[in-house]
């Protein structure tokens, strides 16, 4: 309750500042502008800016002494100690054991942005993984947590040493995971005791309202051939007013082959 009326009181004052620049400018301020004036880092207590305090350090000729961040997320600012004490609590407090602190969240951030440059700066473009192993037998997807089901495969592949926090990787491989691991829960909650499904030589599944996301992860839902081992052949139809956008050959609508993994190769498993 607090915090939401702080953050109020915050997006009054960039409302009232971004109103003042228009009228300066005599012109609508664009995305950029928003975003310079929204996304400027403030006191989360005041909403006070640097630019705020410059200008108050001039007409008053007093120092200036601009905006300190947080130590630990550095994503969070306050203009004095005063400021910083009244809002500790608020940002770093855990709301519940299952709710983690604003602090916590924006250290999350923080890796997760880092990792996401480190791929890029390797060219290797969006984080994208699945673990190459495949499974002996089906089990269920309905109580996994995700660094008990993948971390291990995780480190092993990119050889992380047990010092790296493995949360960024796992929120990384998520992002795309989540889309076979969704389906596969959805069958099992669908067939509930029924296990027929799991058997079945050939398996095939809608995805509906498909575009660029599961066609250029089109290779992460092999996971679903590495869980259901007595499926030999996995049908991905694509299914969206979208998919007409998609370059050639998913366009055309006609079938193609994907490429498996050697195991799944040796076993004349397919995926199409």
């Amino acid at each position: 309750m607090v915090l939401d009326k702080t953050n109020r009181l915050i997006e009054a004052r960039t409302h009232v500042e971004s109103t003042f620049y228009k009228m300066h400018i005599e012109r609508a301020l664009t995305a950029s502008d928003r975003n310079l004036v929204g996304w400027e880092p403030k006191c989360m207590a005041c909403g006070i800016t640097d630019r705020d305090i410059r200008r108050a350090a001039v007409r008053n000729s007093s120092p200036c002494h601009l905006l300190v961040p947080c130590s630990a997320c550095c994503m969070t600012f306050y203009c004095c100690t005063a400021h910083q004490e009244a809002t500790q609590g608020l940002h770093t407090s855990a709301i519940s054991p299952k709710v983690r602190s604003q602090c916590q969240v924006n250290q999350e951030v923080r890796a997760d942005v880092k990792l996401v440059d480190i791929t890029a700066r390797g060219g290797a473009g969006s984080f994208c993984w699945a673990p190459g192993r495949t499974k002996e037998f089906w089990s269920s997807v309905k109580v996994l947590g995700w660094e008990d089901e993948f971390a291990t495969d995780l480190k092993g592949h990119f050889g992380l040493p047990e010092t790296v926090p493995l949360g960024p990787w796992i929120r990384g491989a998520s992002t795309a995971l989540s889309m076979p691991m969704s389906i596969l829960w959805a069958l099992e909650m669908l067939n509930g005791a029924d296990k027929h499904w799991t058997q079945k030589s050939a398996l095939t599944i809608h995805i509906m309202g498909a575009y660029q996301s599961e066609a250029v992860s089109g290779q992460i839902f092999e996971e679903i051939l590495h869980r259901l081992p007595e499926v030999k052949t996995l049908n991905l139809v694509l299914c969206g007013p979208q998919i007409s956008q998609i370059s050639p050959p998913l366009s055309s609508g006609q079938a193609m082959d994907m490429e498996t993994c050697p195991e799944c190769q040796h076993k004349r498993r397919k995926r199409a």
